[in-house]
């Protein structure tokens, strides 16, 4: 990422990460990528509130990490199926935020950039959003985004964040339940398990 334009650097910053395509590196630490990317994002001139939401079928990623994820303040996004390419999992999501914002997408590249994609950022660009897109098109790529890019060697003291920077308690959504939302982690997991979440599971499988 480059330093931002003074405009930019005063709006809050939403960074929509595909978890299952980009996934946390093998031996780190997951408690350290929120408080990573944030001081990132600070040395790099960005001064606003910052807000991570992890996307993706979180049922294939270990639950170890997304509780850590979560302690430390990231917003969790289940879905009920991986698309075939990264952007059209954050067409669905990128009109959450008020301009002006920093929409930061982090994933691998789809296939090949259609020309609505083109047209949907296009649209997050005239509404007044700064829009960047962080792709890693193999694993020594992901490896140089991430240690470049996102994470520092030493985020600071780490301490669990029951809150994310605009000062609400981290939460989670479940598209799968229609956007069902819901605090703390034990109850992410026993929604995972209810029935109603399964059966919708099995009619919309991925």
């Amino acid at each position: 990422m480059e330093k931002p334009s003074k405009e930019a650097a005063a709006a809050p910053v939403s960074l929509y990460w595909d978890i299952k395509m980009f996934p946390v590196p093998d031996g780190y630490d997951a408690r350290r990528v929120g408080p990573s990317i944030k001081r990132n994002l600070r040395k790099l001139g960005y001064t606003g509130p910052v807000t991570i939401i992890a996307i993706g079928v979180l049922t294939e990623v270990p639950f170890g990490i997304l509780e850590s994820l979560y302690s430390t303040g990231i917003t969790l996004k289940n879905v009920g199926c991986t698309p075939r390419d990264a952007m059209s999992l954050f067409i669905d999501f990128y009109s959450v935020a008020p301009p002006p914002d920093n929409m930061v997408f982090l994933s691998a590249p789809p296939n090949c950039f259609q020309p609505f994609y083109y047209t949907h950022v296009d649209k997050l660009r005239k509404k007044g959003h700064y829009t960047t897109l962080l792709f890693a098109r193999n694993s020594q790529d992901q490896k140089c985004l991430w240690e470049d890019n996102l994470l520092l060697a030493d985020p600071g003291v780490l301490e669990g964040a029951k809150c994310g920077e605009t000062g609400k308690p981290s939460f989670w959504d479940c598209d799968v339940c229609h956007g069902l939302r819901g605090y703390g982690f034990e109850n992410f997991l026993t929604h995972l398990s209810t029935r109603q979440h399964k059966q919708l599971v099995i009619k919309h499988p991925s």
